[in-house]
């Protein structure tokens, strides 16, 4: 029996800069049963012809490789969903344009994900800062619940690129981006893939690269000024992970809730922090929508030795809301 094809996909905005680099990475794979699916999102720089260059020089990849123009900017979320819907391999890798990965990364994957048979192989990270390059450990789950709790966090943790994820679970379980929610559709869709594998395991070897150099970033921050769309993309990813919960158990609804409002409570202080009144109205409406019973999840003291009264977290949560209103608003 042949050895699995594997789609790997690549959305494609801007980043004519970074292609090359990752296109390279990608056509001098070790392995060889790859489909390669590049989708333009209408990219109004080189980047399409930039990448037609780099395939020119890797002829033997050109009958695996697919570019999927859109019509008109639908942004990232819409783009994966775009190349999910053609995708013909048996598993999926998705690696963002700006990044690039291991020569053997995805013989890595494979290889073990034949040897035990799973959904979900994940690989490790190098995440590259202007100050340094740092190894993002990605850890191995002792069980599901560990995994799924994981993929709801603001780490990188739920990051789809350095994952080989079988096909079925997308297709089986209608698995795609929200589209117009271009930051945070890795939480949202990692969260639900974890959800319903049934295997998974970690791998200690590197095989991503993810670059955080890139100044023109979707999801950079300076000084006071903030990333309003990144602030609603986290939040409407919140509330869809929510949703998708209510349902089910009860252990990961409670979480889904609590995480939901630690993250309007930090975006209420940067809303506060940064004067945008409009935005900081906005995510106060949202926290009052939650249910009482979930406030405790925020403005906890760390250093008590026990978890406080659910009457004194709702306590502090009012007093920091009060204390915010009238600073942002005298």
């Amino acid at each position: 029996m042949g050895k699995p094809k594997v789609s790997i996909i690549v959305p494609a905005y801007n980043v004519e800069k970074y292609i090359e680099r990752c296109a390279v990475s990608l056509f001098e794979q070790t392995y060889d049963n790859i489909e390669y699916v590049f989708v333009n999102d209408c990219t109004p720089d080189q980047s399409i012809n930039v990448l037609e260059h780099v395939l020119g020089r890797y002829p033997q990849r050109s009958s695996q490789t697919k570019v999927i123009n859109h019509d008109r900017n639908r942004g990232v979320a819409a783009s994966r969903n775009t190349a999910l819907d053609i995708c013909a391999g048996e598993f999926i890798c998705q690696v963002d344009p700006d990044d690039y990965i291991e020569l053997d990364a995805i013989e890595t994957l494979v290889v073990h994900q034949e040897k035990f048979n799973l959904d979900i192989v994940t690989g490790q990270m190098i995440k590259h800062t202007m100050a340094q390059d740092a190894l993002l450990p990605f850890p191995r789950y002792s069980n599901k619940e560990e995994m799924v709790i994981d993929m709801m966090q603001p780490t990188m943790m739920h990051s789809l690129a350095n994952r080989l994820i079988k096909r079925t679970l997308f297709e089986d379980y209608h698995i795609r981006a929200e589209e117009g929610v271009n930051c945070g559709e890795d939480c949202w869709m990692m969260t639900q893939l974890a959800y319903y594998a049934k295997s998974f395991d970690t791998i200690d070897k590197v095989i991503y690269h993810y670059n955080c150099m890139r100044e023109d970033s979707y999801t950079a921050e300076s000084g006071n000024s903030i990333n309003r769309k990144r602030i609603k993309d986290d939040t409407a990813t919140a509330f869809l992970i929510t949703d998708f919960f209510k349902d089910k158990e009860r252990v990961y609804y409670d979480e889904a809730n609590r995480m939901a409002i630690k993250q309007i409570e930090l975006f209420l202080r940067k809303a506060a922090g940064a004067r945008d009144r409009v935005l900081y109205k906005e995510m106060l409406e949202h926290l009052k929508g939650f249910d009482k019973q979930y406030w405790p999840a925020i403005n906890w003291d760390k250093s008590y030795r026990r978890i406080p009264s659910r009457n004194y977290c709702l306590l502090r949560t009012v007093q920091f809301l009060s204390r915010a209103y009238h600073n942002f608003f005298s």
